[in-house]
């Protein structure tokens, strides 16, 4: 990642000699697609409620959707071609709660986020856009340890991605701008799940892992002069 990051920052360097610079600054939803991850919450809520006689009333919901904040620079070098350096933080969690006894409560939390570096270019057409780009997502999961603030982190792993997006710009100011962006994002490989299982207590499945693919929308402030 920082390899990454690094080339990215001396691309931009090179490109921003000559480029109109914009701070965007917006607001990205995810809806995942998918398997395993949700194949083990289930699981998972399947032994439990048998353990607990059926008495887990808040079984672990699967993980469907992120969402969390897009910021970033954009070089714009020509009217209709620009270079974007984006970070974006995304996040959700899902929690399992169940009665043990007339006294005692189970209650188990788990915290995913994805903190994601990603360079595009975008082909601007009037109000129109389309953009390509490459990144790194670093998707962790967390366990709350007890009833406490902190928490244990169970899964910490990068994966490479590429994301394509259209972009509809809507300019207010000649200072400001606003762009819906939808978009589709394919990752490179898997994240291993098999710890998520162990932290569970589940049967070992050293195979168990998910890509997280993902389609979202992105709204964006561009800022500065357009």
């Amino acid at each position: 990642m920082v390899r990454f990051f690094n080339t990215s920052i001396f691309l931009l360097i090179a490109v921003a000699a000559f480029s109109q610079i914009n701070v965007k600054i917006g607001y990205g939803l995810g809806i995942l697609n998918v398997g395993d991850n949700n194949d083990i919450l289930a699981e998972f809520n399947e032994i439990k409620s048998a353990e607990l006689s059926d008495s887990l009333s808040i079984p672990f919901k699967g993980l469907k959707s992120i969402h969390g904040i897009d910021v970033g620079l954009r070089l714009k070098f020509s009217e209709n071609s620009a270079i974007e350096l984006s970070w974006a933080n995304l996040a959700k969690s899902t929690k399992a709660i169940g009665e043990i006894n007339e006294t005692d409560l189970f209650r188990q939390e788990l915290f995913y986020s994805f903190n994601q570096y990603y360079i595009s270019y975008q082909s601007l057409f009037d109000r129109y856009g389309l953009g390509v780009g490459i990144g790194t997502n670093k998707v962790k999961i967390k366990d709350r340890i007890g009833g406490s603030e902190f928490k244990e982190t169970v899964v910490s792993q990068h994966q490479l991605f590429t994301r394509i997006n259209l972009s509809i710009y809507f300019q207010s100011k000649k200072t400001v701008s606003f762009a819906i962006q939808p978009f589709i994002q394919i990752p490179l490989s898997d994240i291993n799940l098999s710890s998520l299982r162990n932290e569970l207590k589940l049967p070992a499945d050293s195979n168990a892992s998910d890509s997280f693919k993902m389609i979202g929308i992105s709204f964006i402030f561009y800022n500065g002069r357009q």
